[in-house]
């Protein structure tokens, strides 16, 4: 199935994050065998599950706001399925859901993910005051945190694509501290960012980090 602009018309996707071209870009980058199983722990209105099912791809779309939900719920329902695939979508917190209820060890290949960064804006988290240095820094951990708790299920060779975001706020320091420490984080709990390979059809800007996964225990 060919996806373009012409896709989108199938769908509600009012604010999303992810940006239809870079989708694609970051789709054909990984080069997944068809079946594989994808997992966007902040899925927004699900376009990253969505896309992953148009390529032959089953998924797993988790999204902890209602209307959010509603939304996504709509757009899977629309989504042309051309392959077959597994589309399961949660109105949970991905923070908190028990992955191993919906997922086998070693099983999900990539995850796909834009979190929230920007939700100083938009506060859904009332135990975080975001009127604080170093709201940001515990919002990252606890991103970091639910990656953690899904390294169980990836599989050893699997990639996670996020979208830190090109306007976390409104000063332009905020987002370089925040990724720095995003991949400093990230890398301590074995998540180590993957340099692009040159000659892949993939031209996304610096607000997407690739990171390869490493299972072996230190």
């Amino acid at each position: 199935m060919i996806i373009d602009q012409k896709f989108l018309k199938y769908f509600e996707v009012s604010d999303v994050s992810f940006d239809i071209d870079d989708l694609v870009d970051i789709i054909e980058f990984l080069e997944m065998k068809p079946g594989s199983l994808v997992v966007d722990p902040y899925a927004g209105m699900g376009l990253a599950g969505i896309v992953a099912g148009a390529y032959g791809y089953d998924s797993v779309s988790v999204e902890i706001d209602r209307d959010n939900f509603d939304r996504l719920s709509k757009n899977f329902q629309k989504a042309p399925n051309c392959h077959n695939t597994s589309s399961l979508i949660l109105n949970a917190d991905s923070n908190t859901v028990d992955w191993s209820e919906h997922l086998q060890p070693d099983s999900v290949q990539s995850i796909i993910t834009s979190p929230p960064f920007t939700i100083g804006e938009h506060n859904t988290d009332p135990s975080i005051n975001f009127e604080e240095t170093n709201a940001y820094r515990i919002y990252v951990e606890r991103i970091v945190e639910n990656f953690l708790r899904l390294k169980i299920f990836l599989m050893p060779d699997a990639l996670i694509v996020v979208d830190i975001g090109d306007d976390i706020s409104k000063e332009g320091e905020v987002r370089g501290l925040i990724k720095d420490y995003f991949i400093e984080l990230m890398g301590r709990n074995g998540f180590n960012v993957e340099k692009r390979k040159k000659g892949k059809n993939i031209e996304l800007n610096e607000e997407y980090i690739f990171f390869r996964v490493s299972k072996t225990e230190s």
